[in-house]
């Protein structure tokens, strides 16, 4: 019996199909109902739109290559149409070949150079271009546009200095932008050159050694911070330190002792109780298996719509099992 349903990749789609049944392609998407095509992606056509277009397939016209879609409404497009010229009113509408292209840009370059002989101009009108002849047409183009009298006169505005800069050496400079990086903005008076600067730490050579050994026996003493700690002073580290260790021990969680205790006396009592039934005498009659009374329960069978079921001849298994083979789908 047939299958209402195939599915399979297209290379092996049957020549010869039921026709009632649909065929599938895995790989393609295409659809078969029987032997006709029901996914067509698109159509191609000549001349006019066609009077009753299907919606949901592409359109092309093979004269001017634009695609169309029916939406079920109106045409949209999809490809513009292909221009094999462009003229002065050409828009977004049209997609021009690339010899349209060209032909455009040529004749603009030609108008623009028209009877400059020897030009860039000329040149790229020709079908085939000489090394020298694009060398002589650059080297105009170049000296046209920059000459060595304009070179040195820029290279000059270049080397002098202007603004605030004006008439100073490099050295000026460099010392003024030192002292800038050095010397704070509101620094004492007498601490706002670097001459001045220099005559202090002549003037006290041993200060900056006593200050480095007293930081030194400092650290000795209370320690370091580590690079992550986020205390501000080595005390209150050293009693976040301790306090997350207490806290990491969980002390709280421990049980008391008289919480054991409690609970070894209720496990006495549970112990010494042991476990009985009120009806103890009937059960300890009591002989059936577990296998026993599952059989019992499964005899009981019963259905509301039993008059309904016993309409169920012999031979209507074997139909429906035709119908459930027919909706399986199949494949090719």
């Amino acid at each position: 019996m047939a299958k209402l349903v195939y599915k399979g990749n297209r290379e092996n789609l049957p020549a010869v199909r039921e026709a009632n049944s649909y065929y599938m392609c895995e790989d393609t998407r295409e659809l078969f109902f029987g032997a006709g095509l029901y996914t067509e992606a698109h159509r191609f056509y000549t001349g006019e739109k066609p009077k009753a277009p299907a919606q949901g397939v592409l359109y092309v016209n093979e004269d001017t290559g634009s695609g169309d879609v029916w939406n079920g409404t109106e045409w949209k497009t999809v490809i513009k149409p292909i221009a094999t010229v462009i003229d002065e009113n050409a828009d977004h509408s049209t997609i021009p070949t690339t010899k349209a292209a060209k032909d455009y840009v040529d004749k603009k370059v030609a108008d623009v150079v028209a009877g400059e002989v020897g030009t860039l101009g000329d040149l790229a009108s020709k079908d085939k271009v000489t090394e020298d002849e694009l060398a002589t047409g650059l080297k105009d183009k170049i000296n046209a546009k920059a000459e060595q009298a304009d070179l040195d006169a820029a290279n000059t505005k270049l080397t002098t200095l202007i603004g605030d800069d004006a008439n100073k050496s490099a050295r000026t400079i460099a010392n003024e932008e030192l002292a800038k990086q050095l010397i704070p903005e509101n620094a004492k008076e007498s601490l706002d050159t670097l001459a001045e600067l220099a005559a202090w730490i002549q003037a006290h050579p041993d200060d900056v050694t006593a200050i480095n050994k007293a930081i030194a026996d400092l650290t000795a003493l209370v320690g370091t911070l580590p690079e992550d700690a986020e205390a501000g002073t080595v005390v209150a580290y050293i009693k976040e330190y301790v306090d997350g260790a207490i806290a990491a021990l969980s002390i709280g969680d421990y049980a008391k002792a008289a919480d054991l205790t409690a609970l070894a006396t209720r496990v006495t009592a549970l112990e010494a109780d042991a476990h009985t039934h009120e009806n103890k005498e009937l059960l300890d009659t009591y002989t059936q298996t577990e296998a026993n009374l599952a059989d019992a329960v499964d005899k009981k069978h019963n259905h509301a719509n039993a008059a309904e079921l016993a309409k169920f001849a012999d031979g209507d298994k074997d139909k429906l099992d035709a119908l459930v083979d027919a909706l399986t789908v199949g494949t090719f």
